[in-house]
Order: C-alpha cells, then structure tokens, then sequence
C-alpha cells in the first residue's frame, strides 16, 4: 500500500499475524543486478485472468483486492524504463479492480480483505497515473473512505483516542464498534492517496486524521502503531515512563508511518513533531528494524524486514534533500534484494507479518527497490 504524493506505505497486506516461524531458504536467492525487470516478469505469470493477483498462500488474501490494489501501486510508482514493462499489468490490474468496485464485500466464506488499504491504495496508483475518467472513480474512493474513518459521522467522540484513524474497513465504524484494528499504518496510506488525489488539506478527512497521528508520536520522537494503552498500541512492547506508568514503545516502522503521515497533512521537517520524528529515525535507523529489541518474539523482526525497508525507502524518497536520505535508500534496497528469489519474486524472512507470501513481499521490494534500477 503514498509518500508524499508519490510513494506508499503498504502495510495493508502485513498487519494480521499468522503462525511464527522463520524460514530456511539455503541457496534459494538471486543474485541480479536486473532486480525489478526480473520482479515484473514473475509479476505476469503469477497474475490472474481477471486481472487480480490472488494469494495461494493465505485465505484472508485470497479474495486479491488488497494484494492488487498494493502491486498496482507499487507499478505506477515505477519510473522508466520499468514503467514501460510494467504498463500492461497495471492496466489490467486497475481493470480487475474496476469490474470487482473494489474494496467489494468478500463472497462468504471469504475473510475480510483489508477495505480500507484497498481503496487508499487504488486511490492513489489511480491519482498518480490519472487514466480518463479516474475522477469519477476517486470521488467514489474518497466517499468509501470518508465512511470508514472513526470520526463525528460515525459517533467518535473528539476525546476517543481512536478518533480519526482507520481499521481495516470490514464494516462503517459505528461507535463504539471498529476500532478494534485502527492504526497509523492505514491513516499514512490513506492521507497519501488523498494528497496525490488532490483532496484539500482542510478536508475533515485530513482535520481528524491530524489528531490521531499527533497522539500516536511518543515522548522520544518516534512513532507507536496506534494512540492506545493496550495490545494495540505498539508491536515494540512497553516500558515505564518517569512516573512509572506503562507506556508504548517508539519502532521503526511506525516512526516511518508517522514522518509520512505528517508531511502529507503538510508539515515540514523544521517543524517540532517532524523535526522530532526525523532525528529518532536518525539515530535508530539501520539494517534491521529499530525498537523491536524489547520483544519476547525472536521472529517478529525478521517477519517486519522488507515492511520496514519499504517504509524507509518512502522516506528516504520523500525527503531527497535530508543528509541520511542516502543512506536510509541503501539500506533498504541491500534489505530487499537479499531477498529476491530466483524466479525474479521476493520472499520474506518469515511468517508472523506474511512476508512468505510472495505477493507481499514482492510488493514490498518494489517500492523498496524499485526506483533504483
């Protein structure tokens, strides 16, 4: 699953967990400088005829909106020459997408496919490539988001830490009910796609979205998934402030979510949070996801790697200028191509986040990746 107007936070397709175990591929990666002509090809025998890619990997992603609705963006994010190779899949993609309505109710016994991620990121491969008549259809995507944010319309008390932000998107957040699975992931997706889609910045959308991204960032600068005090608020743990009260941990992931959250509501980096935000980043980033050392899941880390180089690549693709932006790209682009297979996919390292499906990780290693080659 948007950066800035131009690049995206794909979480929509890594949030639930699965069964933890790492993966042993010995042998099994490739080494190729063509990373991305390599990802496309494997990309165009393992789309469908109807034009979505469909997991045969987890029935919650078998319903494909979600995990099309990501690659799609991932493709017209694509600079050339890949634009080119890519351009067939993407259309049909955005025709499969089309003929379904998506984000469309799952045919039961089909599970909930991510709605929320499902619009954001259609809505925002549609902005970036704006095919005729795609107002039409981002005016309809907008509206679908507009239901599904946890605000007045809804019910949401101002006072409700869950006010503004987004879950999955199963049914329209009637409160008390729907807040169960909101976080800053999906607030970060949807706030870009409205950017590139040209909704103003003084939408409620993006007035109610501004004060949950402000109580999801911690004392130390950095970000927690989601401005609560319980399971939900964090994937780093807790630990005890000065008053010895119990408090979500900053990590990486989430402080990319946050850095891009706030330039898409139009802050800059000299302004306090953002400024605040990119220096956590700054001294945590690195190889492997910051602010996971305080977990009891040993797997939980790897699980997150390829989420966590996309984010950092988004910002580092967001903020050219900043004096890390270099770095930030290298490292997420060694992360991601350590992973790619030899028949051009992306595999992850293992399965609490679903990086072993290859259409998440592949999704994830192009935006990581992809404007590199």
């Amino acid at each position: 699953m948007k950066r800035a107007a131009g690049a995206t936070r794909l979480p929509a397709l890594v949030l639930a967990l699965a069964t933890a175990s790492l993966l042993t591929l010995p042998g099994s990666c490739r080494q190729n400088v063509e990373a991305t002509p390599a990802a496309i090809d494997w990309l165009a025998t393992a789309q469908d005829a109807d034009g979505l890619w469909h997991s045969r990997t987890y029935a919650m992603l078998r319903h494909g909106e979600s995990t099309t609705a990501t690659l799609a963006l991932a493709l017209a994010q694509l600079p050339e020459p890949h634009r080119h190779k890519a351009e067939p899949l993407l259309l049909r993609a955005l025709a499969g997408l089309a003929t379904r309505r998506a984000p469309s109710p799952p045919v039961p016994p089909e599970p909930v496919d991510y709605p929320c991620f499902t619009a954001a990121h259609r809505l925002h491969a549609l902005a970036l490539r704006r095919p005729e008549g795609w107002r039409a259809t981002a005016d309809e995507l907008v509206a679908f988001l507009r239901r599904h944010q946890l605000g007045a319309s809804n019910g949401w008390p101002a006072d409700a830490p869950e006010t503004g932000g987004f879950g999955l998107g199963a049914v329209e957040p009637r409160h008390p009910l729907g807040g169960d699975m909101v976080g800053l992931a999906a607030v970060a997706a949807v706030l870009q796609a409205l950017v590139a889609a040209d909704v103003p910045r003084d939408d409620t959308l993006f007035v109610q979205a501004r004060t949950f991204v402000q109580r999801c960032q911690c004392a130390d600068g950095g970000f927690r998934y989601a401005p609560v005090e319980d399971w939900r608020g964090t994937k780093a743990g807790f630990a005890r402030d000065e008053t010895g009260r119990e408090v979500p941990r900053s990590h990486g992931t989430a402080t990319c979510d946050g850095i891009l959250a706030l330039l898409a509501l139009g802050e800059r980096p000299i302004q306090p949070a953002l400024a605040r935000a990119l220096a956590w980043l700054e001294h945590n980033a690195a190889a492997t996801m910051p602010g996971l050392q305080h977990t009891t899941d040993p797997t939980l880390e790897p699980s997150m790697r390829l989420y966590w180089a996309e984010s950092l690549a988004a910002v580092a693709r967001a903020l050219p200028a900043h004096p890390r932006a270099a770095t930030w790209q290298t490292f997420a682009v060694s992360i991601a191509r350590e992973r790619q297979q030899r028949d051009g996919s992306f595999l992850g390292l293992a399965t609490t986040m679903k990086e072993d499906d290859p259409l998440v990780a592949t999704a994830l290693a192009l935006l990581a990746t992809g404007a590199r080659d």
